[in-house]
């Protein structure tokens, strides 16, 4: 739970200014690569680009493959669209947590459901 502690810090850190107007919830995605180190983050961008979530963010950042035994760690529960970008690009071991669970629709069932290795809590 330590990468969670980490994504929440970056995610109560303030936003670059150019990022203030702009970011329209502060979620954190971050893989942690098989090693137990962060291999990046990223922010929610989705006030510039409706599908610039954390999360694909994160994933358009990555090069090359995403390595087997690899941690996707968000701040808030991957949306459907998300889950279903990681699930297609991701190697079959990924694990996946989260701090807080989205109560949006989009986020009840999705294709990471199964590779959930913790939950947050609500409020």
């Amino acid at each position: 739970l330590e990468w969670l502690a980490w994504a929440e810090a970056a995610r109560s850190a303030p936003a670059p200014p150019a990022d203030r107007a702009t970011a329209d919830r502060p979620v954190v995605a971050v893989l942690v690569g098989p090693d137990g180190r962060a291999a990046g983050a990223a922010r929610n961008a989705a006030g510039r680009d409706r599908t610039a979530h954390a999360e694909v963010a994160r994933l358009r950042r990555v090069h090359g493959s995403i390595p087997a035994g690899s941690t996707l760690v968000t701040t808030l529960q991957c949306c459907r669209m998300c889950a279903a970008r990681w699930s297609a690009c991701a190697p079959p071991d990924l694990a996946v947590g989260y701090g807080t669970p989205d109560p949006g629709r989009l986020a009840q069932v999705t294709r990471l459901a199964d590779r959930e290795r913790w939950r947050g809590r609500a409020g």
